[in-house]
């Protein structure tokens, strides 16, 4: 198996078919394109989502120091936003944060205390605590490996109903920008580099996208208005998401190329390092499915939150992507 994210069709086959459902209070359980479980309990919904952190589109970051402490600091912080993002695209009201962490041997104390940091700065943005989480130093990793839990009950019906074919045609709109965590990340860890081809003053932008993580204003915002689903960007970029979105709402797909957003600072960055933005990394970005896309994205950017309408849902089963006037698919993340 590759590094990273494990593909849809591994995960299906290996993990998901293997898991037996059993209990009752599981409303909405594992699945593609699932960002949270929902749990039913004493007529309460609770939203609960794991998720880890990987950076494999850096490159090698070898024996500097600097570069391995900004790492462990940054997958703190990723992958409890990650977490965050998930229960909020599933319509929870975040109220808690665990971790579990396996530490290499030899690991500073001090790396640690760095870690734990940033994921109470996320705690902190939240509004809530760090409520446990468990802690072991292990000789099978070479890397800290974290896990970050987010708890949060459910803000009203839209958590309870998983939305599966609700193929009616329905707006997609998608808030932030493609790439946005990617690009924070190249620029944070190659940004001396970049320095040999763009003006510092240039990149700050881009040094920024690490800053703009959340997209629980505009979840919040979202199903106040009307959306149908939603969907966090978060690890497998938005063509990756897409293909996950329909599988979660057992739909098509036509989505307009040229609508995407993206940051000039992002084009211009990846081109550099030859990567692909469109299947970076996305925290900071969501995917909403509502009836009226123009209401949507005017409820939105009322509120500051920058938005724009990048296709429709389909009947039919075709995932399509239009590119000035091609038609192609989309493909299965892997």
């Amino acid at each position: 198996m590759n590094t990273g994210k494990l593909s849809e069709l591994i995960t299906g086959r290996s993990i998901w078919n293997r898991c037996v459902a059993r209990n009752p209070q599981v409303s909405v359980g594992q699945g593609a394109g699932v960002d949270a479980a929902v749990l039913r309990t004493e007529g309460a919904l609770v939203t609960a989502t794991a998720a880890a952190g990987s950076f494999d589109y850096v490159g090698t970051i070898g024996e500097n120091k600097e570069l391995q402490i900004l790492a462990m600091r940054l997958k703190a912080g990723l992958t409890a936003w990650r977490a965050v993002n998930s229960v909020a695209a599933a319509g929870g009201s975040l109220c808690g944060l665990s971790d579990a962490l396996i530490l290499p041997k030899g690991m500073k104390e001090q790396w640690l205390r760095m870690m734990i940091d940033e994921l109470e700065s996320v705690a902190e943005q939240n509004n809530v605590s760090v409520i446990g989480g468990h802690s072991e130093v292990s000789s099978d990793v070479r890397q800290p490996v974290m896990t970050v839990t987010a708890y949060g009950t459910a803000r009203g019906e839209f958590a309870l109903h998983p939305h599966k074919g609700k193929t009616k045609k329905l707006d997609l709109v998608m808030t932030g920008f493609a790439g946005m965590e990617g690009t924070g990340v190249l620029a944070s860890f190659r940004g001396k580099e970049l320095q040999t081809r763009f003006r510092k003053e240039y990149l700050e932008r881009a040094y920024r996208c690490i800053e703009q993580l959340s997209v629980v204003p505009a979840a919040v915002i979202a199903e106040e208005n009307g959306a149908v689903a939603m969907h966090d960007l978060s690890e497998s970029g938005v063509l990756g998401g897409l293909w996950e979105f329909g599988e979660q709402m057992d739909c098509g797909l036509t989505v307009h190329f040229e609508a995407i957003p993206i940051m000039q600072e992002t084009i211009e960055i990846t081109e550099y390092f030859e990567t692909n933005p469109y299947l970076m990394p996305s925290a900071g970005a969501l995917l909403i499915a509502c009836e009226d896309g123009e209401r949507m994205k005017g409820e939105l950017e009322s509120r500051g939150i920058e938005s724009a309408i990048i296709g429709r849902t389909s009947e039919s089963r075709d995932r399509v992507v239009i590119h000035k006037d091609e038609r192609s698919f989309l493909n299965q993340p892997r």
